[in-house]
């Protein structure tokens, strides 16, 4: 499986992952405060765990860009 297709599936089961918890915590029998509470919680949760993912993403493709242009260097 290509680089491309496992991030994508690895997006896919991360999006099921969260709607399956979303649904679970508005069925779950609590109050509207404490739902509104706890969905806070995880969402926050979520927009952390994306925007470290995203920091990652960027990371590797400095890391990639560098390697690439030694290559370049290398080669010229």
């Amino acid at each position: 499986m290509s680089r491309q297709n496992h991030g994508l599936t690895t997006l896919f089961i991360g999006l099921a992952a969260a709607g399956g918890a979303v649904i679970a915590l508005v069925l779950a029998p609590q109050s509207g405060k404490q739902m509104r509470r706890t969905l806070r919680r995880k969402y926050e949760g979520a927009r952390d765990t994306v925007e470290d993912l995203g920091n990652r993403a960027s990371d590797w493709i400095d890391k990639g860009s560098e390697l690439a242009d030694k290559a370049k260097r290398k080669i010229a």
